[in-house]
């Protein structure tokens, strides 16, 4: 397409150069920025790519903006491109999106994003706890922040407060606000996110941005057990990161402390205290997280029920988690947070038997307990062994399978192929 130059008197132009100068990142003969003292058209534009340090600016119509950055290393011009209108491509990065980190900041979670993405906009959806969340649109998501301002959200989802350019908080999300909470951004270029087209694919935006997220779980006080998993991706398997100080306090004296413990070659083998400031190692090796299983909490007589918050990023439904079951008891989570049915997981790749003592058996909790139980019929299908079996899988909550396969068994867990998106 044929290039369309801006005249210097166009106030576009005039604004551009004016903040240029004051940011003071313009010094000397900046042609070699702008190209032969002109500004293309960033609505029409063709020809050169306009990039630098990784990124690449594209207009609202997918066509790259001319001229260049050259070796700027700065985020500013991205940003000062940004404020109008061109899309920002960064490798890895689906079109038209914004990645957002999430960690948790004292009482509130903390949502922030590269500087070079200015004035996103930010959607939310919020539910009871058990897995609501969903990647494709729907009128579940609520903007919370739009061309710099924060919208009120629902009551449910509580209080939204925007603390600079890069930095979103969710007050009162730290062991307690609303049960579970899933962020999505997108870059203001794109219009609305959810009817928004790539026009690279002519497909809908929404689905291929990744998610962020946090998920109360309840520790049950009274020295009994809780066994919980996290339905994110893995970010690490350091309890202090993962859980860190939630308030119950500890001592040196392990016998006294809050104790949490991981899967390890068929059983609960390793194991932590906490010991007022952070988790310590009780056996050889310290209790650590595997994002394919769980932990399992046993609190003192002392301690009352107490809400954890766990926040990370949502895996896209169309990736694959493989697992391979060994023969005898394995511990299994679902990294991905939405309510499921064992029914649906097309979890039938072991031993099927319709006497349940040869057969593949799915424990499931409830009441501080493994309580809950289905086997896999001859028919390869789960049945009831206790009343109620094992049905809906809530988000957060692991299994335990009993195989009774002499060798390892593959899975492969892909929630799209399974209908949940």
């Amino acid at each position: 397409m044929e290039q369309k130059k801006i005249n210097v008197r166009n106030k576009i132009y005039l604004m551009l150069i004016a903040a240029l100068f004051t940011i003071g990142i313009v010094s000397g003969s900046y042609a070699d920025k702008l190209g032969d003292g002109a500004l293309y058209d960033v609505f029409n534009s063709g020809g050169a790519v306009l990039e630098g340090n990784g990124y690449k600016i594209l207009n609202s119509i997918a066509e790259p903006v001319s001229g260049k950055i050259g070796d700027s290393t700065s985020s500013v011009w991205w940003g000062l491109f940004g404020l109008f209108g061109g899309v920002i491509e960064k490798p890895g990065v689906p079109y038209g999106t914004v990645p957002l980190f999430i960690t948790r900041d004292g009482n509130d979670v903390k949502i922030t994003w590269e500087a070079v993405f200015v004035n996103p906009t930010i959607v939310a959806i919020s539910g009871g706890g058990k897995g609501s969340y969903t990647n494709n649109s729907s009128d579940d998501w609520y903007t919370v922040l739009q061309g710099g301002v924060v919208k009120t959200p629902p009551a449910p989802m509580g209080p939204v407060v925007l603390s600079n350019a890069t930095t979103l908080r969710h007050t009162q999300q730290i062991g307690g606000g609303t049960s579970e909470c899933y962020y999505k951004g997108f870059q203001a270029a794109i219009g609305e996110p959810k009817t928004a087209i790539n026009p690279n694919t002519n497909a809908l935006i929404f689905p291929t941005a990744m998610a962020a997220g946090k998920v109360n779980v309840l520790i049950s006080g009274g020295k009994k057990w809780t066994a919980m998993s996290i339905p994110f991706l893995l970010q690490s398997t350091d309890l202090n990161i993962l859980i860190g100080d939630v308030g119950w306090g500890g001592t040196s004296n392990s016998d006294q402390d809050v104790l949490l413990f991981s899967w390890e070659s068929g059983a609960w083998n390793k194991a932590s205290y906490f010991n007022g400031t952070s988790w310590t190692s009780l056996t050889p090796t310290p209790a650590v997280y595997d994002g394919h299983k769980g932990l399992y909490f046993l609190t003192r007589q002392s301690d009352s029920d107490k809400k954890i918050t766990v926040v990370g990023t949502v895996e896209m439904p169309s990736e694959t988690v493989s697992y391979a079951i060994t023969p005898n008891l394995n511990l299994m989570s679902f990294p991905y947070p939405k309510q499921m049915q064992l029914s649906k997981l097309n979890l039938v790749v072991g031993a099927g038997n319709n006497v349940s003592d040869s057969a593949d058996i799915v424990f499931g909790w409830k009441d501080n307990s493994w309580n809950l139980a289905s086997y896999l019929n001859g028919s390869k299908v789960w049945t009831n062994l206790t009343p109620t079996g094992v049905d809906l899988l809530d988000t957060a909550k692991p299994v335990l399978y009993l195989s009774r396969s002499s060798s390892n068994v593959n899975y492969n867990f892909k929630p799209s192929s399974l209908g949940y998106e």
